[in-house]
């Protein structure tokens, strides 16, 4: 859809509270809440999302927000005061890279034979 139509027929890009609403879509809030939140048309908040490029710029912000956690619990051990083990820190890194492509599904635990 060209954007300029989009912006015209679109209700989230005239809604009063624009602002509002991508905050609230970047801090993950699920679209058909949105819908309901705002007062829009059912599917709004999706479309709009989705013209506006919205799922990829989240998508990009939750991979910057998993590399700082994961950069500080193999630095420091702990993220914001709070301890992290290696477990949390696996699976980040597995989120990760099933958020940017290079996993499609979760590894199988392999069994350790005994020497």
């Amino acid at each position: 859809m060209e954007i300029e139509r989009h912006r015209r027929k679109c209700q989230v890009c005239r809604h009063p509270q624009l602002d509002d609403i991508r905050r609230d879509f970047m801090a993950s809030q699920a679209v058909y809440l949105l819908d309901k939140k705002y007062g829009l048309a059912q599917g709004s908040a999706r479309r709009h999302a989705i013209a506006m490029g919205w799922f990829e710029e989240r998508q990009q912000n939750s991979v910057a927000t998993l590399d700082r956690f994961i950069a500080d619990g193999m630095t420091k051990g702990k993220v914001n005061s709070v301890r992290v083990s290696g477990a949390n820190i696996l699976k980040a890194l597995e989120l990760k890279a099933k958020l940017t492509g290079e996993l499609e599904e979760s590894p199988k635990p392999k069994k350790l034979k005994a020497i």
